[in-house]
């Protein structure tokens, strides 16, 4: 078989298919082969690839699989129709935020520079007053599940107010200048120490800004437990697909 017959073998397997068809799929072909070839250098650079490219693990630990499987999905986003169809999406979505946003704030404007002269005490307190009346559902009500568990007790609320205030302006970076605060800290890590009935000698714990920190400090330090201690170089949680 010469030169123009395996030509007329070809155009005959690729009778049925119409012009567009050809030069999609070449580019798709084109981009998941530079990908293969992305992975393995990417791969050789890291000295993971063993005989038979049998690979066992990245420096972080992701799986040359999925590795692959994401380079390859980037590479596919770049084809221009599906580039277009992402960015039509992307710009409906940044709309629909947009006019969520606007809705929101019911109509009123963004301070953008700071006031040419200061707030007078009465101008603070209405400009909260106006923000804090903004939005749909209010913590008075108890209809705020998982961010207001309950409604606020009035009283509880004047002592917090006036327990923050006489601490405003005390700064828990520098425990040296404002020891009391390190004190509370302490007592409340310790009273939540106790709460889980930790070793007084060996339980410890820190403050948080909040409930995220909190749980990515929790996985940071069962991570790095499992390493130390365990010898545990790739972790997994397993949780339910109802997590937070």
């Amino acid at each position: 078989m010469d030169l123009k017959d395996v030509l007329v073998e070809i155009n005959g397997f690729f009778d049925g298919f119409q012009p567009w068809q050809l030069v999609l799929g070449t580019a798709f072909f084109i981009h998941i082969l530079h990908a293969l070839m992305e992975v393995v250098k990417y791969l050789a650079s890291n000295s993971k690839v063993e005989t038979i490219l049998t690979i066992k693990k990245l420096n972080n630990d992701i799986s040359s699989d999925t590795n692959l499987k994401a380079a390859a999905f980037r590479l596919f986003r770049k084809l221009p129709f599906v580039q277009g169809k992402i960015n039509a999406e992307l710009d409906k979505t940044v709309k629909e935020m947009e006019q969520e946003v606007t809705d929101q704030i019911g109509g009123m404007s963004y301070n953008r520079t700071l006031p040419a002269n200061g707030y007078t005490k009465a101008q603070v307190l209405q400009e909260i007053d106006q923000i804090m009346a903004l939005g749909e559902f209010k913590a008075e009500t108890g209809a705020l599940s998982g961010t207001c568990h309950k409604p606020p007790n009035l009283n509880r609320v004047s002592i917090v107010t006036e327990a923050y205030s006489k601490t405003a302006y005390a700064n828990p970076l520098n425990p040296d200048a404002f020891p009391g605060i390190r004190k509370m800290e302490a007592e409340v890590v310790r009273m939540c120490c106790n709460l889980f009935n930790g070793d007084p000698d060996h339980s410890c714990g820190t403050m948080t800004s909040g409930g995220t920190e909190s749980l990515i400090l929790a996985c940071k330090s069962y991570r790095d437990y499992g390493k130390k201690i365990k010898g545990i170089s790739t972790p997994n949680i397993v949780m339910p697909v109802s997590q937070r």
